[in-house]
């Protein structure tokens, strides 16, 4: 199954779930691109960051 998903709304800082093949974890919005298809996420220890683009499938859910 694919995910798409509209990043347009997230900002940096922005506190959000990272969904993952089915794993959970809490992360903070670092920097998007302009046009929002990746994002890039600081794990909630801020060690990870992390790029996502919008067809991979991984879903971002604002907390």
């Amino acid at each position: 199954m694919s995910v798409v998903q509209d990043w347009a709304r997230l900002e940096a800082g922005d506190r959000v779930v990272v969904i993952d093949d089915g794993v959970e974890s809490p992360a903070i919005v670092a920097a998007k691109m302009d046009d929002s298809t990746v994002v890039w996420v600081l794990g909630a220890a801020g060690r990870h960051r992390r790029a996502i683009d919008y067809r991979e499938g991984v879903v971002l859910v604002p907390t």
